[in-house]
């Protein structure tokens, strides 16, 4: 569908899994398979983007999202697991319904016709990779824990 409208533009599928075999042999030209990726290999692969698509719905945390948007990337991902910790819609990126084909379709080429959004949600999502670090993570993740920890003990007093 987006590969018959916008003929210039690329698609490059980082990581490995079971099925790269299958999809590098039903991919058009137009599509890279770089395999898995790390340190300044994986930099330059954000760096030389201009939207990240993230179709996962089992991601728990979502790290690769905050390190797209912290690249300066808009994020098309569903809305699903550890990406609703992060992607926030329509301000750093499109959440799309999980396992809908045609909601993702349709945000990607929304970012690739809209230079002004597209431009908007980067710099968005610059901005909110930047307010994350881990001990921030984690300091929410123990303040989680002490709630429940805390209602545990109410209802069983």
């Amino acid at each position: 569908m987006l590969n018959k409208k916008h003929r210039n533009s690329h698609l490059v599928i980082v990581g490995d899994g079971p099925l790269r075999q299958k999809l590098e042999q039903l991919a058009p030209p137009n599509v890279t398979f770089t395999g898995y990726l790390h340190g300044d290999e994986l930099s330059r692969a954000y760096a030389s983007s201009d939207i990240f698509v993230f179709p996962s719905t089992t991601e728990t945390y979502g790290n690769v999202v905050l390190e797209a948007m912290s690249s300066g990337l808009p994020v098309v991902a569903a809305f699903s697991g550890g990406v609703r910790e992060n992607l926030v819609n329509r301000i750093n990126g499109l959440a799309c319904s999980p396992r809908n084909v045609m909601d993702m379709v349709t945000a990607m080429e929304r970012l690739i016709t809209d230079e002004t959004l597209r431009k908007e949600l980067s710099l968005q999502a610059r901005d909110h990779a930047m307010t994350k670090s881990w001990d921030t993570i984690f300091n929410k993740l123990i303040l989680s824990y002490q709630e429940i920890v805390c209602l545990h003990n109410k209802v069983t007093a």
